[in-house]
């Protein structure tokens, strides 16, 4: 799970677009960036919607660092309850979450901001 990194896009890479559509993709991206399509190791495995692989994103210590410092703080995932509108814990699911803050994680999250065209204070 590691060893790539999968993020998409609502719309085709930046080199397939027109520059006079830069205002309508800003748009319709909303608050997400457009990838870094220079980024090492980065390949397009699905369009429409855009995939991409990131061979290598993390190195084993980069991980085994993200485990040790989010195991202590797993909590089980909330979701909002349609029926009440309260955000609470399903039982019919298993799956945990933790957040770690950006200063635990400096190089994990300088190769995410690269990879993702933005600043580590967004």
């Amino acid at each position: 799970a590691c060893e790539s990194a999968l993020a998409g896009q609502g719309r085709g890479p930046a080199s397939e677009t027109k520059e006079d559509d830069d205002d309508d993709e800003e748009e319709e991206l909303g608050p997400f960036h457009r990838l870094n399509l220079q980024y090492p190791g980065i390949t397009r495995i699905h369009q429409n919607p855009d995939l991409y692989a990131v061979e290598n994103f993390l190195t084993h210590d980069e991980c085994d660092r993200i485990i040790a410092k989010a195991r202590p703080h797993l909590k089980p995932c909330l979701v909002n309850n349609e029926r009440n509108g309260k955000v609470e814990r399903d039982p019919a699911r298993t799956s945990t979450n933790a957040n770690l803050p950006r200063g635990e994680v400096p190089t994990i999250a300088r190769k995410i901001t690269e990879l993702a065209n933005c600043r580590a204070d967004q």
